[in-house]
């Protein structure tokens, strides 16, 4: 997962792929077309029935894809603004200002903390938070009014775990963007984003005290080692 780095100029293309080849379509099919490889991948993909570590994220992106090209005005406006295939980061623009970011639901923001070495080289935490999401139950069988699983909203919140690459360099204070890692309201809306707010741990006065106290720890067990076998 790659990051945009908010405040210090420096930016990193969150990478994506294109919504018609997540769920394997041309780019001319239509909407029953869009529908059919929706439900047909979500079946396969439901983290349910799916018991593989990337089922949710796929499921995700599969209801991400079908959020916006199951609808002919989000449909256009990606097909004017959106991706372009992959590894293809700014997309291609036919002229116009960028679409409104009016639909996106509302940011997760979480603060994550550094040790300063990792600050200074670079590192590739695990985060964990909590987000609203399109319901798996609802989406997959395309009746959300019946759903019981989250009262006919077709969202629910649930446990997220992602591995963030994060750049080298960073200062305390920075803030790195994760897009589309936020909250969903629908499937008529895009997701919003994850901001992590960097807080860098000072370092220790003395690194000398690290090792100090691993020699410390080696006579011991070396000692503790020693008595156990002449028992």
């Amino acid at each position: 997962m790659r990051l945009a780095l908010i405040g210090n100029n420096r930016r990193v293309g969150a990478e994506k792929r294109d919504y018609y080849e997540v769920l394997g379509i041309s780019r001319e099919a239509d909407e029953r077309t869009i529908r059919l490889a929706f439900h047909s991948l979500a079946r396969e993909w439901h983290p349910d029935i799916a018991h593989k570590a990337e089922a949710e994220l796929r499921f995700r992106e599969l209801a991400e894809a079908y959020s916006v090209l199951s609808k002919h005005e989000t449909r256009v406006m990606y097909d004017r603004y959106g991706y372009r295939g992959r590894g293809n980061q700014a997309g291609h623009r036919s002229g116009g200002e960028a679409p409104s970011t009016s639909t996106r639901r509302r940011d997760v923001h979480l603060d994550l903390y550094l040790r300063s070495f990792e600050a200074e080289d670079g590192a590739r935490p695990v985060v964990e938070f909590r987000a609203d999401g399109l319901c798996p139950e609802c989406l997959a069988s395309g009746d959300t009014a019946g759903c019981t699983r989250c009262d006919g909203t077709g969202v629910l919140e649930a446990e997220r775990r992602l591995r963030v690459r994060v750049p080298p360099g960073l200062e305390d204070g920075a803030q790195l963007r994760v897009a589309g890692e936020g909250h969903q309201v629908g499937r008529d809306s895009a997701a919003g984003d994850l901001l992590i707010k960097v807080h860098v741990l000072p370092a220790p006065r003395d690194r000398r005290w690290v090792r100090y106290v691993a020699l410390i720890l080696l006579v011991v067990a070396t000692v503790v080692l020693a008595v156990y076998l002449t028992r």
